[in-house]
Formats: C-alpha cells, sequence, structure tokens
C-alpha cells in the first residue's frame, strides 16, 4: 500500500500529460475556432450596417430596370438562297442585341427606332426583335452604315421605351454597365470600368472610321449592337466588338475560347446618334473629305522631322494633288494638331473629325511646321468623300526593268539590298505617269523581316528624299550618305505607286535604325 501511495501523484501527472497531449490540439483548434467565428460575425456585420456599401449596390440594382425596357434581343434569319417562306422551326442563324432610340432632332417623326450594328443585320431576310417583357415584332431594315458599324431597325407596335442618352462622352475611369444578350444569354448585364477612348482597332484604314470606347465590362458575342451605359443608366456608347485570345492549340495550352478577356469596344453614342440621324433622314451619310494621306507621329519620328520629340497630333505624309488638302496649301510632315478646334492626337480622330462635316464645309486645321515657330491656321473647303476605289487594270504595276541596280553598305545594313534609279522615262516605259516628284532609287530587293521590310519599304519601293534631303539618282544617294554615323537613325521620304486605286504615287516617311 506504501508504494501505491507513493505511485499515486505520478500516476496523476502521467495522467493529465497524456490528456494534454491528447485533448490539447482539439482545444487549440477550438479556441482558434471560436476566435476566428468572432471575427467573421463582426466584418460581415459591420459589411451589414455598412451605408456606402448598401448604397453602392442599391445604385447597381436600380441601374437594370431603368435600361431593360428599352433593350432588345434581336434574331437574324438567313434562307441562304432557299426559295421558301418558312423560318421557324429554323434555328436563326445570328443573335444580338439592340436599343430603342427616338431622335430628339425630328420633332414631327413619332416612331421609335431600333440601333444596333450593321454586322449583325448584314445579309438578314428576316430580323425578329424581342424585348424584356416577351413581346416579339418582325423589323425592317431602315439604313446601314458599313463604315461606322451603326444600323437602323424600324418595328410597327410602338410606341416603345426609347432609351436615355448621355449628352457628354464618358470619361476613363468611369463605371459603365454593358446590356445585351451574350452567347444568346439574352438580357444580361455586366459592369466595369472605362478603360481608355479613341481606341483604334486598324480593323479597315481605308474604310472605316475608329473611334472605340475601350472597357473591361464582359462582352461577348452577342452583345453586339447592346447599349453600355454609364451610372445613371443613360448609353454612353453601343457595344461593337471584343478582343479574344487568337492562340492556337498544341501540346502545353488550350485551344482559344474567343471569349472576352477584359477587352471590350463600344462606338461612342455620339457617333451612333450622328450616324442613326443621316440614315434615318435620308438613308445615307454624307462625309466630308480632306484627300490627304496621314500617320502616327512617334517622338523619333518627330524629332527626325525636325520638331520637338514631345509633339502630339497627325503627320501628314501626302496631301493628295488637287484635293481640298493640297488647295488649302497642306505640305507633307505637317502635323495636324485640331480640327474645328477639337484636339486630335491618332489618324482615326482626324478621320472621324473630318468626316462629320457635310461635303462644301469650311473646316480650320491648326498645324505645326518645322519651319515655323508658331502653330498655324489653315482652312480646307471639304470636297465630298469619294466611292470605294476601283482599280483601273489598264495600267501596269511597276516591275522594274531588268539589268540595272547598285549596292550600298548603309542601306543593307536596314536589309535595301539593292537598288536601281528610276526615272521618268521609265514610268513612260511602264505605263505610269512621268511625276518629277517620283524620280529616285528604287528598292528593288528587300530582305524579309529586315528594319527596313518591317516599316513597309518594299520592292519597288523609290526613295525621294534622305534625311529631308532630295535625292535623284545613285550618286545624290552617296553624297546624302558619306560620312554618315551607321548607327544614327535614318529618315527616308518614300513613294511607291498605289496598287489599290493605280491612280497615284502615295508617300511615306520611314525611319530606319539599327536594333
Amino acid at each position: 500500500m506504501r508504494s501505491l501511495r507513493y505511485l499515486g501523484p505520478s500516476l496523476v501527472l502521467a495522467l493529465a500529460l497524456t490528456a494534454a497531449l491528447i485533448l490539447g490540439p482539439e482545444v487549440v483548434r477550438r479556441t482558434a475556432w471560436s476566435r476566428t467565428d468572432a471575427q467573421l460575425t463582426t466584418v460581415r456585420d459591420g459589411l451589414t450596417s455598412d451605408p456606402s456599401l448598401a448604397l453602392l449596390s442599391s445604385a447597381f440594382q436600380r441601374v437594370p430596370p431603368a435600361v431593360e425596357p428599352s433593350v432588345v434581343h434581336i434574331r437574324v434569319y438567313n434562307r441562304g438562297g432557299l426559295v421558301t417562306n418558312r423560318y421557324d422551326p429554323a434555328p436563326p442563324t445570328g443573335n444580338g442585341s439592340g436599343w430603342v432610340y427616338r431622335p430628339a432632332n425630328h420633332p414631327t417623326d413619332p416612331r421609335d427606332y431600333i440601333l444596333t450594328n450593321h454586322h449583325v443585320v448584314q445579309n438578314a431576310d428576316r430580323i425578329v426583335v424581342r424585348f424584356a417583357d416577351g413581346r416579339e415584332y418582325d423589323a425592317a431594315l431602315v439604313g446601314a452604315d458599313k463604315a461606322t458599324d451603326v444600323a437602323v431597325l424600324e418595328v410597327e407596335g410602338g410606341p416603345f421605351h426609347a432609351a436615355a442618352i448621355s449628352p457628354e462622352p464618358v470619361a476613363k475611369g468611369e463605371l459603365v454597365f454593358a446590356f445585351g444578350s451574350p452567347l444568346a444569354f439574352d438580357f444580361s448585364v455586366s459592369q466595369g470600368i472605362v478603360s481608355a477612348s479613341g481606341r483604334q482597332l486598324s480593323l479597315d484604314p481605308r474604310g472605316r472610321y475608329e473611334s472605340f470606347i475601350q472597357t473591361d465590362a464582359a462582352i461577348n458575342p452577342g452583345n453586339s449592337g447592346g447599349p453600355l451605359t454609364d451610372i445613371h443608366g443613360r448609353v454612353v456608347g453601343m457595344n461593337f466588338a471584343i478582343a479574344s485570345d487568337q492562340r492556337k492549340p498544341d501540346d502545353h495550352q488550350p485551344a482559344a475560347s474567343g471569349g472576352f478577356l477584359g477587352l471590350g469596344f463600344a462606338i461612342p453614342v455620339q457617333i451612333a446618334v450622328r450616324v442613326a440621324d443621316h440614315l434615318i433622314r435620308a438613308g445615307t451619310v454624307p462625309r466630308g473629305y480632306l484627300a490627304v494621306m496621314i500617320g502616327d507621329l512617334p517622338h523619333e519620328l518627330a524629332l527626325a522631322l525636325g520638331l520637338a520629340p514631345d509633339t502630339r497630333g497627325v503627320l501628314i505624309t501626302h496631301p493628295l494633288a488637287g484635293g481640298p488638302g493640297d488647295r488649302a496649301g497642306l505640305r507633307q510632315g505637317d502635323v495636324v494638331t485640331a480640327v474645328a478646334g477639337h484636339s486630335v492626337t491618332t489618324p482615326g480622330e482626324l478621320r472621324y473629325l473630318v468626316s462629320t462635316f457635310p461635303p462644301g464645309s469650311q473646316v480650320t486645321l491648326k498645324v505645326l511646321r518645322a519651319d515655323q515657330p508658331a502653330p498655324t491656321t489653315v482652312t480646307a473647303v471639304l470636297d465630298p468623300l469619294p466611292g470605294p476605289p476601283r482599280a483601273n487594270r489598264t495600267a501596269a504595276t511597276p516591275e522594274f526593268i531588268p539589268g540595272r541596280g547598285y549596292t550600298h553598305d548603309l542601306l543593307n545594313n536596314f536589309g535595301i539590298e539593292r537598288l536601281a534609279d528610276f526615272d521618268t522615262q521609265d514610268a513612260r516605259t511602264l505605263n505610269l505617269p512621268p511625276t518629277p516628284d517620283a524620280v529616285g532609287p528604287m528598292a528593288l530587293d528587300v530582305r524579309h523581316s529586315s528594319w527596313a521590310y518591317n516599316q513597309g519599304v518594299r520592292r519597288q519601293t523609290i526613295i525621294t528624299h534622305l534625311d529631308r534631303q532630295r535625292v535623284r539618282n545613285q550618286a545624290e544617294l552617296r553624297a546624302a550618305l558619306a560620312g554618315r554615323d551607321p548607327a544614327a537613325p535614318l529618315l527616308l521620304t518614300t513613294r511607291h505607286w498605289d496598287a489599290t486605286t493605280f491612280s497615284t504615287y502615295l508617300t511615306r516617311f520611314v525611319l530606319l535604325r539599327l536594333p
């Protein structure tokens, strides 16, 4: 019994230690859980009682009911050449979105119209629109403008609920909502911000007017034509396109989905409404024409042209002879910084602004020139915009006469491997205009993927100036390049025969520099 008495405290201690080892982690876990649960309760109570969050959510919730009555889901049917009047139960050949527009400047016209994208309804034999309340109507095409991708539809059975339109352009960072039927999930809404404005996508540099709103609000196929609105439910743009992943599948990455990647684009409502008003009133969109070839102005090119490197504007590369720009005195190398008081920094902005004036309008241009310290003002009277160019197939392309040629080490470094002098007699031989301004060394061989090639120099490109110094032949070219630092950027003024219209030589500035 004595041994048990002395072993008793040791046994109790051992049992306590064993219990602590077994039960300790569970106690710690429960204590941590209780502490985290209390913290979660505090956070949730704080979120529930935060009036700013409730106000923000309430504001978002109020936007869809204010917009959706004016939104339509569009189904497009195309018989594909079949002689039949039956469309149902055949599936639609396309889906899109649109919104109800009531022209403010047509007080005698009580009709409501539907705006959508040209690409949504092009080639359609039948167009059906469905409103959020389930009503469906056949729609007729009033008119469409491919250059801005705007189309106007008319539906019998109104009046309908017209969308409110914002009087001001959107600003970067502004909250926006995209409405429509993405992937046929009709009457959906997504939210984001304006990522940028005035974006150019270069989808068709000759025939499209581009000045898009960029947004990260989710836009997918089927959203096209739907409204992009501000926080007040007012339309600021019309959904147009997305930038999607174009990757091809391989062993290491999946195929591209073609879906939204955070880059959506919308046509500003000011453009859409202006075009729609012309289509409703006259069926066409009259546009003025300045007749100048234009381009971007990167810092290095500005410096090479004798301008300040921070010059912002649109470079005039070639005023077409006899056109409004030429008649007004615009010169090659001019930089247009404003049109009718509106600043321009991209070719797309200039093209669009000029197009908003009808033919015959007097338009003032603010111009910077390298040889003038202060900006100058040029006034041009716009011509009507000509139709799509038609190729004159009776004129020959300038396949250069073989058997002549020379090289220059510096130009070869940039990728221009062989040249030959091109003169007015050569032009006559090739049935081309013998234009003295289009005389000079012609590139015969240009290495693929070289610096010159990547800057647009091709076989048959004629070099007329080096660093703004006129060169007419091999001797003048070698003199202009003599003693020149081979590592310094080289500015070429080039001309080439316009293979699209076969009607004129076009001028470009090309800046060459070694990587």
